[in-house]
């Protein structure tokens, strides 16, 4: 790819961090309160989106410990802060189009 990628958030972006580990993978943190887990190598939309606060999240870091960096670390606007295990988040089903029939999706927890 060459440079200049355009990424989408709805809002502002609040840091960014790459993988310790996997050299296309990297998260951003928004106003929105959402972290978002991106692959460099496919621009259109985050992998994993994870509602991490209600508040704006200022600040993300991956654990650069070995045999850890499944690892990740978001600090809220409103003083909290939260770790993640990245290897036990479940990305929800998208919701079926309005005019579909289908009974309710499954209700994973993240």
């Amino acid at each position: 790819h060459g440079p200049g990628h355009d990424y989408k958030h709805p809002g502002s972006v609040e840091d960014i961090a790459w993988s310790p580990v996997e050299a296309h993978v990297f998260a951003t943190a928004c106003t929105d309160g959402n972290l978002r887990i991106w692959d460099a190598r496919d621009a259109t939309k985050p992998k994993i989106t994870i509602k991490a606060h209600d508040d704006h999240i200022n600040v993300i870091a991956w654990c650069s410990v070995r045999s850890q960096e499944h690892l990740l670390a978001t600090g809220c606007e409103d003083g909290s802060f939260k770790v993640f295990d990245l290897r036990q988040i479940k990305q929800k089903p998208s919701p079926p189009p309005p005019s579909s029939s289908s009974s309710s999706l499954s209700s994973d927890k993240q």
